[in-house]
């Protein structure tokens, strides 16, 4: 009796997936008693025939105690593990779907109409929600890992591309804006003030469409432009 009430209790109170052991403990030690009452039972039963004429003897009928309440428990047991497996399948299922889908959320960024920023963003917040996943099948957990790391590193190609992309736009830039400041600097030779007021006037237009430079040109080619600026006003 009081095996089977801490059976019970187990089964009722720990987590149904983590029992097993004790489960099998509490069956063999069952079991072990069982299969010695019976022994010694069936010893006797057959001491007690020895005399009995033929006719009168009987079958041999032995019933463990409490072995319907102690196979009562264990069913209660098995229902619950295989309730739990087969939640816990459908669960893993919808995880796989869900990293699947950040997958292909995944392969998006490098298609995506945002800023760099915003991008990388973008991706960690992919990250956060790919760890905050639970598990996925194991029959899908090798190929799955491999092809999101797949796509982790091509989005970092994809950065780096963007970057060297960056840098060369940056580069033509500066070289755009500083011909336009030695352009610059070169109408303060012009003698017309109104002419060299239109020239100036357009180069700086055409200074606002040119894209920004790399951090460590902009003050230098900015104070450069505002400089001639000035100095042409000033005249």
């Amino acid at each position: 009796e009081d095996l089977i009430a801490a059976v019970k209790t187990i089964v009722d109170t720990a987590p149904i997936q983590t029992i097993k052991s004790q489960i099998d403990e509490a069956k063999k030690v069952f079991y072990d008693r069982s299969n010695k009452a019976y022994k010694i039972a069936f010893d006797k039963f057959k001491s007690e025939q020895k005399d009995t004429e033929e006719e009168n003897q009987i079958e041999f009928e032995y019933n463990y105690p409490h072995t319907n309440d102690f196979k009562s428990v264990l069913k209660t047991y098995k229902t619950r593990r295989d309730a739990f497996f087969k939640n816990q399948e459908k669960e893993m299922k919808h995880n796989l779907q869900i990293k699947l889908d950040l997958i292909e959320e995944l392969k998006g960024l490098l298609n995506a109409e945002e800023k760099m920023k915003e991008t990388f963003e973008h991706f960690k917040d992919i990250q956060g929600r790919w760890k905050a996943v639970g598990q996925v099948p194991k029959s899908e957990l090798n190929n799955l890992w491999q092809t999101y790391h797949h796509h982790v590193e091509n989005f970092f190609d994809y950065l780096r591309i963007n970057n060297d992309l960056r840098d060369i736009e940056f580069k033509r830039n500066l070289e755009q804006k500083t011909v336009l400041c030695e352009k610059a600097e070169a109408v303060s030779k012009e003698e017309n003030v109104d002419k060299a007021f239109t020239i100036l006037q357009k180069l700086h237009d055409a200074w606002k469409e040119v894209g920004p430079v790399g951090r460590d040109h902009r003050e230098e080619i900015w104070e450069h432009d505002a400089c001639e600026r000035n100095r042409q006003a000033s005249k």
